[in-house]
Formats: structure tokens, sequence, C-alpha cells
């Protein structure tokens, strides 16, 4: 996956679309849901601004005009992302004049990326649909929401948003992968069953930037107080389905590195903290797997007393 971001304008849009500048100089990453946000200066119309959002890509990953799932992410954008108030602006709302739902002024309204729409923050008496031409959705000052029609003027810019992760997580003890060893299978996203009845699970906090170097690898449902291992691989083993290792399954392959050696606490969790980043492999643009390898003496369910998590790729930006 690249890791630069991709200013690649739909032929659809007006050639100025091409000049419009980013207001905060790049995406900014919230640590809440680990997406990343980015104000676009401009003045064009909402289908404009969602068809540029859609032609951008950051980590990876497609944008698309800002959708909300709760008030706390409403206001890290607004308040933010600008160095303070935003102001008028394009966000991912518009309303469905063909929904079976659709009614004025406040039935039909839709999340561009289809999303359920859970949480709404409307302006006093908003929407209003006044002139019968308002149905697409924008900030009004003071962190509020109005209705505007397509092409209003007075939206001078628009925020995309980018659901980036730190990690992608495969390689599941649940049948979806190779089959665990020895029947030792789970319902969840996590390895092959280990003695406690559970599988373990490794997951990421933080970013996958080396500038931030703020990115923790944290393992759970792992046998308690026994040493677990943090290994980096190149490549991904059986296309992503791993092959058979201990009571699990291998996941990771190619050029390995081992990251740190710990003991898990009496819940079985640990974690790898930040500061790794210097690492000779971890560039821009490197894509690693990950996954933990861990002891398992008494009790494994295939007797070898070892067992292995999930597995997880990162891509590295700047």
């Amino acid at each position: 996956m690249l890791n630069t971001r991709l200013h690649v304008l739909s032929s659809l849009l007006p050639l100025f679309l091409c000049s419009l500048a980013s207001a905060q100089g790049g995406p900014v990453y919230n640590p809440a849901n680990g997406h990343h946000y980015e104000i676009i200066s401009g003045t064009v119309t909402w289908d404009q601004a969602k068809l540029a959002c859609e032609a951008l890509t950051f980590m990876g990953v497609q944008g698309h005009l800002v959708t909300y799932d709760d008030l706390a992410e409403d206001q890290f954008v607004y308040f933010t992302l600008n160095g303070g108030s935003l102001g008028n602006a394009w966000i991912g709302l518009y309303q469905d004049l063909n929904d079976p739902t659709y009614s004025e002024p406040l039935g039909g309204w839709k999340w561009v990326t289809g999303e359920p729409m859970t949480y709404s923050n409307w302006g006093t008496n908003e929407p209003n649909n006044t002139g019968n031409a308002e149905h697409y959705g924008g900030y009004w000052p003071a962190d509020q929401w109005n209705d505007y029609n397509v092409a209003d003027g007075g939206v001078g810019r628009y925020v995309v948003e980018f659901d980036t992760t730190a990690a992608t997580s495969y390689c599941f003890g649940d049948g979806s992968a190779s089959s665990c060893p020895c029947g030792n299978l789970v319902s969840g996203e996590e390895g092959c069953s280990n003695s406690s009845g559970v599988g373990g699970v490794l997951g990421t906090l933080g970013t996958s930037s080396l500038g931030s170097d703020d990115l923790v690898f944290s393992a759970s449902g792992l046998v308690a107080t026994r040493p677990a291992i943090l290994f980096e691989g190149s490549t991904v083993l059986a296309g992503g389905n791993g092959r058979l290792f201990g009571d699990g399954l291998r996941c990771a392959g190619g050029q390995l590195r081992r990251m740190g050696l710990r003991t898990s606490d009496a819940a079985g969790a640990t974690a790898w903290t930040p500061g790794a980043a210097a690492n000779p492999t971890w560039a821009p643009g490197t894509t690693l797997q990950f996954q933990v390898w861990y002891s398992d003496p008494v009790g494994s369910p295939c007797g070898t007393a070892f067992n292995a998590t999930n597995a997880l790729e990162v891509t590295f930006v700047p």
C-alpha cells in the first residue's frame, strides 16, 4: 500500500479543484478511532467535494466526506483540525429524495458511506429546507449542522475522512484460515485456543507513523505469567492462512526478526511499547507482518507446549 497521499482528482471535476489546498498541511490523526481527517479549502459544490474526497488516498485508504458516530468525533473535527472553530464546511450528509423514509425536513438523511445515522447535531430549527432545495449537510458556525442547497457559496471548505487503522488483523483460529492443529478452534478473531480456553489476540494502539513513534503492540488471551515473543516477518504465509505451528498457526513468514521477549501478567496480557521506529526494517511504505508466539507448558490442547496469536499487517508511513 502506498504511504503517500495521492491527489488524483476525477476528470468529472472542474480543473480549478486541483488548486484546492489542505488547511492544516495534511491528514490529522484522531487517537479515539484511528482515523485521519483533513480540511480542504475552496468553494465547491457538495457533489464536487464528495468526488474530490473519493479521489484522495492516505495510507492506502480511500477518502470520503466526513461522517460521524458521536459528539466526540464531531467536536474533534470542528475544534481541532482548523486550530479553532471550523465554520461553514461540507460533511458527508445528504438527503435521499427517493428513500422510503424521505419527508421534509427530517426524513431521508444519509451518510455517504451508507453507515447507519445514529448521531445528529442539527442547529436550532434545522434542517428547514429553505426554498425547498436544501438537501445537503454541512457545518453551521458553533459546531452544529445546517441543510444547504448543493451549491451554496457560503461553504468555503470540506472535510475528508480516511478510515485508517494502524494494523490489519488476519489468520484467525475460527476456521476462516488454516485449520487449528487439533480441532482447538475459537469463535472470534483470535489465535487457536490455548489451555485457558481462549485464543491469544494481538492488537495495536497508536499509529504506524515513524515520526510519531507511538505504535504499541498489545497481546491478550495468553497463558498467565508465561514468556511471549513478538516476531516481525516480511511476508504472509500460505496466502494469509498460516501453517501449523505448535498448538496454533504461524502466519508471519519470510525474514523473521525477534522484537522482544515479555512475560504475560496474571490476566494473560502484555505489551511492547513505543520506541521501535529506528528499526532498520521499518521505513515509509514498508509493509510488515507481526505475531506473538507464547509458552503454554501445562495442558496445551495439542500437547506441543506453545501457541501463537493472530497476525497483524502494518504499513508504515513517515
